[in-house]
């Protein structure tokens, strides 16, 4: 429950989450959340070192939207810095006009506020916004934000795939289902 409801998070925002989860075993906030969040930081960098996969049709998809001339962004719960590198590694930066983290809006996932700064950052109103997303907390930040939001299958929530489903608009296996 820790891990994958923290799936989405800002920094302050799983911090709360995580000593709540601990606090049966951990009571009065003696969890060691900064051990912990050493370790797991540790173990996020080595993942993003690896060549993490791109899910099947994004870059086709991409080079779709850019030719359309279609606004696209990210809005991650992830540090700026951190996409920004994955983004690169994996030549998919240019594709987007914007880059929004958690740690740019108050309030993460599943609160709306890093959908709707992208969407003022690229001067669009909300309901002509369409989210893709692999994590129940992201879908509900978008449909708070107003928008249309796709559910993404995902090794990483495939235990969640119900309540996706159930919170999204739509579900998609992979990107190339799109085009």
């Amino acid at each position: 429950e820790a891990v994958y409801g923290g799936c989405g998070r800002n920094e302050a925002s799983l911090r709360r989450h995580i000593m709540e989860t601990e606090e049966p075993w951990y009571p009065n906030g003696t969890f060691p959340y900064e051990k912990y969040r050493e370790r797991f930081m540790a173990l996020f960098q080595e993942s993003l070192e690896r060549e993490l996969p791109i899910k099947k049709g994004v870059r086709e998809l991409l080079e779709y939207l850019k030719e359309k001339q279609i606004k696209t962004a990210i809005a991650s719960s992830t540090k700026g810095p951190l996409v920004r590198k994955h983004l690169e590694r994996t030549g998919l930066s240019g594709y987007f006009q914007e880059i929004v983290s958690g740690d740019m809006v108050e309030k993460s996932k599943p609160e709306p506020d890093i959908y709707l700064e992208v969407a003022r950052r690229l001067q669009v109103v909300p309901e002509d916004c369409l989210v893709f997303e692999d994590v129940p907390a992201g879908i509900l930040a978008g449909k708070r934000a107003g928008m249309t939001v796709l559910a993404v299958e995902d090794d990483f929530s495939r235990e969640l795939s119900g309540e996706k489903k159930a919170l999204a608009d739509g579900y998609i296996c992979d990107y190339s289902e799109l085009l």
